[in-house]
């Protein structure tokens, strides 16, 4: 279907350009079809030259789109030459703020190369317009949301080289391909591309792109490949409650993390259902923030060094996990984190964190079915009750429940209740223990 429109696009583009077809400036207020090319005689426009030298390489006396909100013809080719009466040439070279906003009549639109700016909402809900062509070769500047929510535009979209600025530019439509990103494009912006069909994602080295801003690639269902340089900081903003850059990428199965990351935003991977494999935190990004991972398909987790706080809901619904490592560094978790509930999951602690162990945590992170937890130094505040709903295999063998390996639990050889409280006595015994024939405890500063 794609390959079919493309073609069609392709063929229309050129019966225009081999057509006598222009377009007549009547000097002032409007530009009128002549009726020789595909677009329909007397098709009027709203235009007006602009004033002076604008940015962006917009130069004087030129056209610009303004205010055609009302065209009823559906078919409009912008390729077809301008010209005054007297027949000297015009470009045009922008379309105005709101241009076409909310039009439901057009649904062709072929933008020449000479456009180099396309003002906010310029085709915003046009629900009915289905291509444009491509994009001008000559464009720099695409103001918020140019494209916004048109459901049915569906083109293979190709940026060009020279676009600089762009935000919500695609929200919602259907264009599709895979993207290469302009090195002076600057920070992915908000919902650049959420909700459309494209397959991969690309910035270039020796771009200045250096955020990734909340929303930008939401519901990208068809995106399979993201690739990333040094230089990119955030994803989104977690202290600004900015999230969700992939979330609901479900297609998501590769993506490179730069080293120079150091934010991220809630929701980050939530639902990236083929994000499988093992994840390794950025060492520069302390803390994992909320339903980061939720529901989505990594089996393991590393964070080597750097990571001091982990926030609710991280690797709720993640099914296949079944190894998470937790650096050195680690000091807070969430009091109410639930952040994992799953069976058969081993965690390996090398650090301890002492203000954020009670409350929730262990009867989330800690109870539950066929679970191992191996501690490189032992927790000082463990609620005593805790520690009793995590052994439970004391009062039921059927029941397979956490284990907890720690590496010491007596002093003078009495049991150390700062660490493990008291109700995982029974008959005088503790059913907290370090195994040396397990585990070595050598093993706990080795492991990666």
């Amino acid at each position: 279907m794609k390959t079919k429109q493309t073609l069609i696009t392709a063929l229309l583009i050129t019966l225009a350009i081999h057509a006598s077809a222009k377009w007549i400036y009547d000097g002032s207020s409007c530009i009128v079809s002549d009726g020789t090319g595909p677009t329909p005689a007397g098709t009027t426009l709203n235009a007006q030259t602009t004033a002076g030298t604008w940015g962006n390489g917009i130069t004087a006396n030129q056209i610009q789109l303004r205010n055609c909100k009302e065209v009823t013809a559906p078919f409009i080719d912008l390729t077809e030459p301008i010209e005054l009466a007297d027949g000297t040439p015009k470009r045009l070279e922008s379309i105005a703020d709101n241009c076409f906003d909310g039009n439901k009549n057009i649904e062709t639109v072929l933008l020449p190369d000479t456009i180099k700016f396309l003002g906010a909402q310029s085709f915003n809900q046009c629900s009915n317009l289905k291509t444009i062509g491509q994009l001008p070769a000559e464009l720099r500047v695409m103001e918020g949301g140019v494209f916004n929510e048109c459901y049915s535009l569906c083109f293979e979209l190709k940026l060009p080289e020279s676009l600089t600025t762009t935000w919500n530019s695609f929200y919602k439509t259907q264009v599709y391909g895979d993207i290469v990103w302009p090195k002076k494009a600057g920070s992915v912006k908000v919902k650049d591309f959420a909700g459309t069909k494209i397959t991969s994602f690309t910035i270039q080295e020796g771009s200045n792109c250096t955020a990734i801003e909340r929303t930008a690639f939401t519901g990208c269902t068809a995106l399979t490949n993201v690739v990333l340089t040094e230089g990119i900081v955030t994803f989104g903003n977690y202290n600004n409650g900015e999230g969700s850059v992939f979330e609901n990428c479900t297609a998501l199965s590769s993506i490179n993390i730069p080293n120079s990351l150091t934010n991220m935003g809630y929701n980050t991977f939530q639902n990236c259902t083929s994000l499988t494999g093992e994840f390794i935190w950025p060492e520069k990004v302390p803390f994992i923030p909320s339903n980061c991972f939720n529901g989505s398909g990594i089996s393991s987790f590393i964070a080597k060094t750097g990571l001091k706080k982990i926030y609710t809901g991280v690797f709720r619904n993640c099914t296949n996990l079944k190894t998470i490592v937790l650096s050195d560094t680690l000091e807070t978790i969430d009091d109410a984190s639930y952040a994992v509930s799953l069976d058969g999951i081993t965690v390996y602690w090398r650090a301890c964190p002492k203000n954020a162990l009670i409350g929730g945590l262990y009867t989330d992170w800690g109870s539950g079915w066929n679970r191992t937890h191996y501690f490189s130094a032992t927790p000082e505040n463990i609620a005593a009750w805790q520690a009793y709903e995590a052994l439970d295999t004391l009062n039921d063998p059927s029941k397979n429940y956490t284990t907890f390996i720690l590496p010491e639990v007596f002093e003078n050889g009495k049991p150390n209740y700062k660490s493990v409280g008291t109700a995982g006595q029974e008959n005088g015994k503790i059913y907290w223990w370090r195994d040396p024939d397990l585990l070595p405890k050598e093993t706990f500063i080795m492991v990666y």
